[in-house]
């Protein structure tokens, strides 16, 4: 295939079930969000770049396990996933920001396998909504947490000093009982 960009909103709430793509380098932002039946999700090594609520409200999915190639998980990328029990990020090989509410409400995740790439847990990255508990009992931060980490922002200024752990990023996990 010789598509590398997925460009915003191109799969909306549509009814896709697997997406698989080999030289793909950025989803766009929205690409695959409200698609209700996709379930499988199968990111190559080429991709980068996951924009903002690209997979947000994907209720059928129930694990993903990014390449090692991706540096950006947009805001709310998987946000409102409401089955995805499995987030695997140990393959990413490279400075990887996770930004702000990328995985917020995703209330069935038990397990996340982090890779010692990970420069950036956003506001709010794995938190739950007030009176939701969800089922991730156990959460370690990655052993490599940079600081004044740069971000490139939805809009596409750089933000060269955010902070590495971000504000509530496990909120409302009331059920978390190792950190």
């Amino acid at each position: 295939s010789e598509v590398k960009y997925i460009g915003d909103y191109a799969f909306n709430k549509s009814f896709v079930q697997k997406i698989a793509f080999d030289n793909v380098q950025d989803i766009g932002n929205r690409a695959f969000k409200d698609c209700t039946k996709l379930r499988t999700v199968d990111i190559k090594d080429t991709t980068v770049n996951i924009g903002t609520e690209a997979f947000y409200g994907c209720n059928m999915m129930e694990s993903i396990r990014l390449s090692q190639s991706i540096q950006y998980i947009g805001p709310g990328a998987f946000a409102e996933c409401l089955k995805l029990r499995t987030v695997d990020l140990s393959a990413i090989n490279q400075p990887c920001n996770i930004s702000d509410f990328a995985f917020y409400n995703d209330i069935a995740i038990s397990d996340i396998q982090f890779s010692n790439n990970i420069a950036r847990l956003g506001d709010a990255c794995f938190a739950c909504m007030k009176g939701v508990a969800g089922n991730l009992l156990t959460f370690e931060f990655p052993s490599h947490i940079s600081t004044g980490v740069t971000e490139k922002l939805p809009d596409g200024t750089v933000d060269t000093d955010r902070d590495p752990i971000g504000n509530f990023c496990l909120a409302g996990r009331t059920n978390l009982q190792h950190v």
